[in-house]
């Protein structure tokens, strides 16, 4: 799969990336659209048009796998999600990520009735491939979040975030991490746990890597 949209995330890690966006763009219902094939992908493109969807979104192809995975529980797209982040990985930013001890991934926030989390699925491969550790261990939330998207005030999300997370252990004293998630909004999680893993962690350098990343700028 080629990928046109890589992002750029600036933070407190050393470097990071986006995979692409998670939506290419959303327009108003009453634009003809055939529902039975919502939630499938038509020339390269996923559409959604649900009933409990304001608008209709349109997806381009790594926003449209990534969707399909965490929304429509479709398990076999975690698979070329990886073979995505593998390729990244080992071509376009190779030299970037140095000597990686672990891939650890963000967990995820609140109560999830999900039938499996794509986020592990997908790092799981990814870690199998690039013979990495995946900690999935290692991160500790300390208390329950809500989910983030539904508060605007950037401020307001620094204060529900300080002090969230822990780390067991000094394992990776002096080493290099790999932080992986399936979407980039504001940053403040990823910023928060960069934070943890340098203060109490001790980890040297932290590289971010997302799947998607929000269209619009909070």
């Amino acid at each position: 799969m080629e990928l046109n949209d890589i992002q750029n995330l600036q933070g407190e890690w050393k470097t990071g990336w986006a995979l692409g966006l998670a939506t290419s763009e959303s327009e108003l219902p009453g634009t003809p659209h055939a529902h039975e094939n919502c939630g499938k992908i038509l020339n390269g493109k996923l559409t959604c048009c649900c009933s409990k969807e304001k608008w209709i979104t349109h997806y381009d192809r790594i926003g449209a796998l990534m969707h399909l995975c965490k929304y429509h529980q479709e398990r076999q797209y975690c698979e070329n999600i990886a073979c995505v982040v593998v390729d990244f990985l080992k071509t376009k930013s190779k030299g970037q990520t140095p000597n990686l001890s672990a891939i650890i991934p963000v967990p995820p926030s609140g109560i999830t009735t999900r039938i499996f989390q794509p986020v592990d699925e997908i790092v799981k491969i990814v870690g199998e491939k690039l013979n990495l550790t995946v900690d999935y261990d290692y991160l500790l939330k300390k208390r329950p979040n809500p989910q983030l998207k539904s508060i605007k005030d950037p401020v307001e999300r620094k204060k529900i975030l300080v002090g969230a997370f822990g780390v067991k252990d000094q394992r990776y004293n002096g080493k290099k991490v790999l932080l992986f998630d399936d979407l980039y909004d504001t940053g403040a999680t990823l910023n928060e746990i960069t934070k943890t893993l340098k203060d109490l962690g001790h980890v040297n350098n932290v590289y971010v890597l997302t799947i998607t990343k929000t269209r619009s700028k909070k």
